[in-house]
């Protein structure tokens, strides 16, 4: 027999189960077609009549009758006592949409042993009289619409082996008469609305090979003690709310083949004696909250078909002991915190057919990049979208105190699409110096952090080099991120060489009458824009600043915070974008001008300078992003989104919360300000001073526009007013 479970999970989830029990027959005889013999006849005997009217008007239930005495030329309408009903042991009607009730009738039929109506759509009161069947073995009342709490009549039924109610709508917790029922083999409830704890007394029913309770809405709490259950073939319990670490009573089913607790909350990892029950075939801890090393003893359970460990926080490298799992039919790795190289022995199993999911770790090497399901990895070269480590061009530290670079860094698409992912644990990363003759630099990497500690004054002409790379992942540029570390007050991301005060008044008039477009953003040390790094709250309020041509009068900040100096490279900047309104700070009284400026926050920041009026009942059903919630950021993106000066994703999103990169901010600053680079047909031309920053990167034109002072022609625009 096939046990299905309801799981709303996508079709991978759909899964048919089979299992086998020793001396019990999980199944029945399909009936033949038969001629009725209903017709306009009416009961011929003072029996026949009794039992038409106990079938309650349940026509299903007359013709399933009928049809099964008719093969022994008898009929309903001619049937003298419960002696004629005597062969019926088996009565199915599985997945025919049946609606109604079971009808009292069925309390005739003494002698059955196997009822199957699962699939159909009957619901009402469960007639008293099916709980004293003698001989009744197995019930199978799956997907139906039965309500209510579960009978307690089930748990006094003399010959009762296997139950099924799953998918369902029972509520209330499961009856003590069930509960003591040691006879029981099978027991499914999944799929309803039962709440509570998850009953400690299910360890009570010792005779269980199949027990079922997934997807109910119990209270949530540590999986109970189920060691009694020395029986136990397959535990079925998803989504039912578990919390905790897999207890010692699990380790203790030695004889399981099925353990399946995909969608709880537990915690930890499996213990090594997990990996002693050498009976399992299909494990499931996916959608947890799990975490540790990936299992490198996988490998003992070599009838092992079925493993998903996804959507968890497993960590480390995959084992090279696949080899040992030549059953594996499907193997879940996805979304997890894997890194280092998929091993060959996984690779001759994929080769061999087995379905292999790698998506959403930080995974990398040439297997990897030519497998299926590999997306959201540091795969260098794959087709699919592959995500790349991040670090700012250059950072400063203060001499003797360890700078911590474990919050610079960032992951980010390496397509230079929008897309995001967390990164690993400190300890997770390897740090290294280049560049450094005289020794100025120490490093430490530890769980703690990726520290640097410089013992003497680094310039930044020094070009002295930190490089982070993913421990496991060699070879891989993915990777890997490189910095320059120095001492020294660092120029604005926004270009090198400190401050430069807007050009006054009278020089922007004089430039006007020319139309000359002013760079407002510049590259790093070394000739790089890094156009993928992500662009930091001080690095914009110097590009908004410069890109308005607003003044500064060198005085004092009008609007102090408490994390800005006065001496700060950015501190007129900052005074002069919030002189201009642009930017509010942060309710502490910080304005953390070395975050990293999120894309709602940098809309904001555009929208406010602009003066626009904003509309302040705005929803968020009324802009077509999937993310948006009724926050302060709404009026902000509707003025945007409305003058065409923003748009999301492919995937829906507007990313709200991500860090906006340096492509990404210039371009959207020169839409507020009006730069066209189409309207500009000598960048093509113009001299490009960055070596990362090729023609056929998407922002190229907008890089340009913003960080090479030009004299703007209007030449596109003269040919449309003509």
């Amino acid at each position: 027999m096939s046990i299905k479970a309801k799981k709303p999970r996508g079709a991978r989830w759909f899964i048919a189960i089979a299992i086998v029990f020793a001396g019990t027959a999980l199944g029945y005889a399909a009936f033949t077609d038969g001629s009725t013999m209903s017709g306009d006849m009416q009961p011929q005997t003072a029996y026949a009549n009794k039992f038409l009217n106990l079938c309650d008007g349940q026509q299903w239930f007359v013709d399933e009758i009928e049809e099964q005495l008719n093969h022994r030329q008898l009929s309903v309408y001619t049937i003298s006592g419960r002696e004629d009903l005597d062969r019926i042991v088996n009565l199915g009607k599985e997945g025919e949409g049946i609606k109604g009730e079971l009808p009292r009738a069925v309390g005739e039929l003494t002698e059955l042993k196997r009822l199957f109506l699962a699939g159909n759509r009957l619901s009402g009161k469960i007639p008293e009289s099916l709980y004293l069947l003698p001989k009744l073995e197995n019930v199978d009342l799956t997907d139906n619409d039965y309500a209510g709490g579960v009978p307690e009549g089930f748990g006094t039924m003399p010959s009762l082996k296997i139950l099924m109610l799953g998918m369902n709508a029972f509520t209330g917790s499961v009856p003590g008469e069930i509960l003591s029922n040691k006879s029981l083999t099978v027991l499914d409830l999944s799929g309803n609305g039962l709440s509570g704890p998850v009953p400690a007394g299910l360890n009570d029913m010792t005779g269980l090979e199949y027990l079922a309770i997934s997807d109910n809405p119990f209270d949530a709490g540590p999986i109970p003690d189920f060691s009694a259950l020395s029986s136990l073939k397959t535990l079925s319990a998803w989504n039912c709310g578990f919390t905790g670490e897999l207890p010692d009573g699990v380790y203790a089913l030695s004889g399981l083949q099925i353990l399946d607790l995909y969608g709880n909350a537990l915690e930890g990892a499996p213990k090594p004696a997990f990996y002693d029950m050498n009976a399992l075939e299909y494990v499931s801890f996916g959608a947890n909250e799990m975490s540790g090393d990936f299992p490198a003893d996988i490998s003992k359970l070599t009838k092992l078909r079925i493993f998903d460990i996804s959507d968890n926080e497993f960590r480390g490298t995959l084992p090279d002991g696949f080899a040992q799992n030549p059953e594996l039919e499907s193997l879940h790795l996805e979304n997890n915190r894997l890194r280092g190289r998929v091993p060959a022995s996984l690779k001759a199993l994929y080769d061999g057919g087995t379905e292999v999911f790698l998506d959403g770790n930080h995974m990398t090497g040439p297997v990897l990049r030519d497998m299926p399901h590999n997306k959201d990895n540091f795969a260098d070269g794959a087709a699919s979208l592959q995500f790349r480590l991040t670090l700012p061009a250059a950072v400063t530290g203060a001499l003797g105190n360890a700078l911590n670079l474990h919050p610079y860094l960032y992951n980010r698409a390496a397509s230079g699409a929008y897309a995001t992912k967390p990164t690993l644990n400190p300890d997770e990363y390897d740090i290294a110096v280049t560049n450094d003759p005289k020794g100025k630099l120490s490093v430490v990497a530890d769980a703690t952090g990726l520290r640097v500690t410089a013992s003497e004054r680094v310039l930044l002409s020094e070009n002295i080099l930190i490089t982070i790379s993913v421990k496991d992942n060699d070879g891989s540029d993915y990777s890997r991120a490189v910095t320059i570390f120095t001492t020294e007050p660092l120029p604005s991301s926004g270009g090198a060489g400190g401050f430069s005060a807007p050009v006054a008044e009278t020089d922007e008039e004089a430039r006007e009458e020319r139309d000359v477009h002013e760079r407002y953003a510049e590259g790093y040390p070394g000739g790089k824009f890094a156009p993928e790094s992500p662009v930091t709250r001080e690095e914009v309020a110097k590009m908004i600043v410069i890109a308005l041509g607003a003044s500064w009068d060198g005085g004092a900040l009008q609007k102090t915070y408490s994390d800005v100096d006065e001496g700060r490279w950015s501190a007129p900047y900052i005074k002069t974008a919030a002189r201009l309104g642009c930017f509010e700070g942060y309710p502490d009284g910080t304005f953390k001008p070395s975050r990293p400026i999120t894309r709602a926050e940098f809309v904001a920041v555009m929208v406010r300078a602009s003066g626009a009026a904003l509309a302040h009942g705005a929803k968020a059903s009324e802009l077509p992003f999937t993310d948006l919630r009724d926050a302060w950021y709404l009026p902000y993106l509707k003025e945007a989104f409305d003058g065409d000066l923003i748009e999301g994703y492919p995937d829906g999103t507007f990313g709200l919360d991500a860090p906006i990169s340096r492509a990404e901010a210039v371009k959207t600053i020169n839409l507020f300000i009006g730069r066209d680079p189409a309207l500009e047909p000598t960048i093509p031309y113009m001299d490009n001073p960055f070596s990362d920053v090729e023609k056929s990167h998407w922002a190229y034109p907008h890089i340009i526009e913003a960080s090479v002072t030009h004299e703007h022609t209007g030449v596109e625009e003269e040919r449309d007013e003509e």
